[in-house]
């Protein structure tokens, strides 16, 4: 047997360490434009093996595929023969199957190997996005597979090095993958000749967004001309600049470079703080750019806003400025009153009073383009007093705000424009009962909190029934992030709330510690929640984790709405997270079926999805992700497949190849079998798609040549 022959043979016969079953390597790629790969339909066989090595497979749009990092089995449990087995199946999977569009590699305990990996990547020509994480040394192999990627869209490079050769390989890939839009190039260990290389190689790279680190500065005069020259750049993130007691002159060559460049329209400066010099030379560069639209930058003196006030202004081009540092904001005033462009405003300062707020709220009142005003740590006596001050001026819909108490540290903030809605934050670290018991009770009485955020040293029965109240009765709550230590009773009764509550799509414990009936508790209203998306469990020890895992692992078979499920990475749970991320995939998966029915497939399948998830908020956000639609659109096309759902409700079931017609008598009269299309409907209202199945429920007789059944289902009044 050659060699070759033999590797298919042991690929072949190699059995799943969960459930001994083996993958058939005989059978292709099957995507097309009118049907999925035959991967699609059993995803959990193949990540029984990717697993092994921290990887997973699951759908990322309809139809299409990515493999992506996760957490694995405990390295201890695999052999290197079966690791080997596993980047061998990699390999194969990125070599023949057109449907994988997204691959996310993260170095991992063990060598993953990039040279076998590249040489996947020159037969594949689906691949859109590729991203490549905390590896040393990344090979020039794999670098110069990247040229050979004729779809790529998105390359991110993070916290990478690579070698000299490798280097030399990707400034002549960024020249030629012309299809490349995005590009993160986060590479470290360069040497000032390798940073100038990459900077002008990015002179000739196609991408219209680019993030990377604040060394592009250190040669302020090759990055100022490339930016000064670029007329595809639309989008420049810069992370990690200098401080200001280090830097000289780069930030004033980058600004400098804004006064010819008339293309970029974000640009995004994290944590760089500017000096009163650098602030006033943005503003001066920025009254005359009227094309920039977007500006994220801090101030290194939040008490000398001159410098920002003249930039709002006098530019005419912005429509969001985020600010950060900034305290006296009162001082904005005039200049928010002046200012007919801006729709954002973020102003994340710290310690601003209510008091000193009020003239820049008049301001604000008097502006009619501002849409969106987002502050930072304003404090208050009790929550809810600022957003009484914003209701009394009309603002309460245009300005979401932090706010702090000092007795005790409570943070509230309102998270949307268009409700009148709340998030509050306590942060008490001594036991001061009766304050805390004042506080939940404040927080039980009726009031609208979006997100809510809990962090004690411990949280006695008392306030946990106080809290458990207000959970139980909190019709638009959100999101829930608790941290604390509980005694026997505590935990139980705030369980009881949670499961009483209809709204919560993000629940957080992060130091609760979990007893066996509390993890069974947790469950309970996991399996019964229809909200729930996003669970985190950070738990402060292993028994804890054990008893929640292994309980989830159970209880979310019958949930489609949770999405994500981040605990602890204990690898000795690792085949109970197996079963977690499955169901995850398995959810995933439905959603984007009911994606594709609302994007206008009429498949049964596709039709049962939609109607799983259609009073679910997920459906209109995986909609606008995928279609980058607005909500507004997003929601009417819902509407609108809904009511083709309804009036076509036979064809998508399948009870009927065409149509249903309702036809009146030569009288005009409404006979019993002529019943009218709208006495039809209503007769369909009453059923689902899921009611409708191919084959004979057992114990149910049939009329003859019949090939559909109804499940009973009780009618609606």
């Amino acid at each position: 047997m050659s060699t070759a022959k033999a590797i298919l043979w042991s690929l072949n016969n190699t059995r799943s360490l969960l459930t001994s079953r083996t993958i058939d390597h005989s059978i292709g790629c099957t995507h097309s434009d009118t049907q999925a790969c035959h991967i699609l339909g059993d995803l959990k066989l193949w990540n029984e093996f990717l697993w092994t090595v921290h990887l997973e497979l699951k759908e990322v749009v309809p139809g299409k595929l990515g493999i992506v990092h996760q957490l694995g089995c405990n390295w201890k449990m695999v052999s290197d023969t079966r690791r080997c087995h596993a980047f061998i199946l990699l390999h194969w999977l990125l070599k023949n199957h057109r449907c994988i569009e997204v691959l996310e590699l993260k170095e991992i305990p063990f060598d993953t190997d990039l040279h076998l990996i590249g040489d996947a990547l020159r037969h594949h020509n689906g691949i859109r996005k590729l991203k490549v994480s905390h590896f040393d040394g990344v090979p020039k192999a794999f670098v110069a597979s990247l040229s050979t990627l004729p779809g790529l869209e998105k390359l991110e490079l993070c916290d990478v090095t690579l070698t000299w050769h490798a280097l030399a390989e990707l400034q002549l890939a960024l020249k030629e993958v012309t299809s490349l839009r995005s590009l993160e190039l986060d590479v470290r260990e360069l040497n000032p000749r390798n940073e100038v290389g990459l900077l002008n190689a990015l002179k000739n790279c196609p991408a219209t967004a680019l993030r990377i680190p604040g060394w592009c500065l250190d040669n302020g005069a090759v990055f100022s001309e490339f930016l000064a020259r670029n007329t595809k750049l639309k989008e420049l993130t810069i992370d990690c600049i200098a401080s200001e007691r280090e830097r000289t002159n780069e930030l004033l060559d980058l600004f400098g470079a804004l006064r010819t460049n008339k293309v970029l329209e974000k640009l995004y400066l994290p944590y760089c703080s500017l000096q009163p010099s650098e602030g006033a030379f943005l503003a001066q560069v920025l009254a005359e750019n009227d094309s920039l639209r977007v500006l994220q930058v801090e101030t290194a003196d939040g008490d000398e806003p001159g410098a920002f006030a003249e930039l709002i202004e006098r530019n005419g081009g912005l429509r969001e400025l985020e600010i950060g540092g900034m305290y006296r904001i009162s001082e904005l005033a005039g200049c928010i009153r002046k200012n007919a462009t801006l729709r954002k405003l973020s102003l994340q300062g710290a310690h601003m009073c209510m008091e000193e707020m009020e003239s820049f709220l008049g301001a604000l009142a008097d502006n009619e383009s501002l849409e969106l005003v987002r502050l930072g740590n304003v404090f208050e006596v009790f929550p809810g007093d600022f957003h009484r001050l914003l209701e009394k001026k009309g603002l309460e819909k245009r300005v979401h705000y932090d706010c702090y108490l000092s007795e005790p540290p409570i943070h509230t903030s309102n998270k949307r424009s268009s409700t009148n809605l709340e998030r509050v934050f306590f942060d008490l670290q001594h036991n001061e009962e009766d304050i805390v018991h004042l506080q939940y009770f404040k927080l039980a009485c009726p009031y609208q909190f979006v997100e809510v955020s809990v962090r004690l040293d411990k949280l006695d029965y008392v306030s946990a029934k106080l809290l458990a109240r207000f959970v139980a009765s909190a019709s638009v709550l959100e999101s829930l992030y608790l941290s604390f230590n509980t005694d026997k009773r505590s935990m139980p009764a705030l369980l009881a709330g949670l499961r009483r509550n209809e709204s919560i799509s993000s629940l957080a414990f992060e130091d609760c510690s979990f007893t066996k009936e509390d993890a069974t508790l947790l469950g309970a209203l996991v399996k019964e929640s229809k909200t729930m998306q996003e669970i985190t469990l950070l738990s402060p020890d292993y028994s804890t984790s054990f008893a929640v895992i292994s309980e989830l692992s159970r209880c979310l078979v019958d949930n489609y709405s949770v999405l994500s499920v981040r605990t602890n990475e204990y690898l000795d749970l690792g085949e109970y997270m197996f079963a977690i991320k499955d169901i995850m995939r398995r959810n995933g998966s439905v959603l984007l079926d009911a994606v594709r029915f609302a994007m206008g497939s009429c498949t049964k399948r596709h039709a049962e999805a939609f109607e799983l998830y259609l009073r679910n908020k997920l459906l209109v956000q995986k909609i606008r992700e995928v279609t980058g639609e607005t909500e507004w659109e997003a929601r009417e096309r819902v509407k609108a497949r809904l009511r083709y759902l309804r009036y076509n409700f036979m064809t998508v079931a399948g009870v009927v190849k065409e149509s249903v017609t309702c036809e009146q008598g030569k009288r005009q009269q409404t006979l019993l079998d002529h019943i009218g299309f709208d006495n039809l409907l209503r007769v369909v209202s009453y059923l689902k798609v899921r009611d409708i199945v191919d084959k004979p429920v057992a114990g149910c007789s049939r009329a003859p040549g019949s090939q559909m059944q109804l499940r009973k289902r009780k009618a609606r009044p």
